[in-house]
């Protein structure tokens, strides 16, 4: 799930374990870019979609400092 973060950015939590991660960007989209670059998967799945983290998703790419 990706939801908004309180103060800035957007929280996104992994689907299939407790992984979460936070990207300080201003929009929906500029978040999915970003995880996607961390190695995020997010697939619609039917009506829902699923949100992967890096270690779920078999893959691992560098975070952006």
């Amino acid at each position: 799930m990706i939801e908004r973060a309180p103060v800035s950015g957007y929280w996104a939590s992994c689907d299939f374990c407790s992984h979460e991660e936070e990207v300080d960007v201003q929009t929906f989209g500029e978040a999915i870019c970003d995880l996607k670059e961390f190695g995020w998967t997010i697939r619609k799945n039917g009506d829902e979609w699923t949100h992967r983290c890096p270690g779920c998703s078999g893959t691992t790419r560098a975070k952006k400092s």
